[in-house]
């Protein structure tokens, strides 16, 4: 179990949407009263109509650590090169 936290989005992370490219800057995690589950909370970085979305994590078909339909992650952290 320790390995699957280690994976999910943490706090100021960048990730994208495989199919689409739309990247998504993390603002943090949240429990969630009303389901007992973790939510997390992200900032779309390109034009949008909203400026927040939230995802259940573990329990919601289209969370952060599901696959598309080949397989592949629907979502990916951005790795970004580290300063020599």
């Amino acid at each position: 179990m320790a390995g699957l936290f280690e994976q999910l989005p943490k706090k100021g992370e960048i990730w994208e949407h495989t199919k689409t490219g739309g990247r998504y800057e993390i603002e943090g995690s949240t429990f969630n009263t009303l389901t007992d589950q973790v939510d997390v909370s992200y900032i779309p970085l390109y034009a949008c109509e909203y400026s927040r979305f939230n995802r259940q994590l573990l329990r919601h078909p289209k969370a952060f650590m599901s696959k598309n339909e080949d397989g592949t992650p629907r979502f990916s952290r951005v790795e970004f090169p580290t300063p020599m």
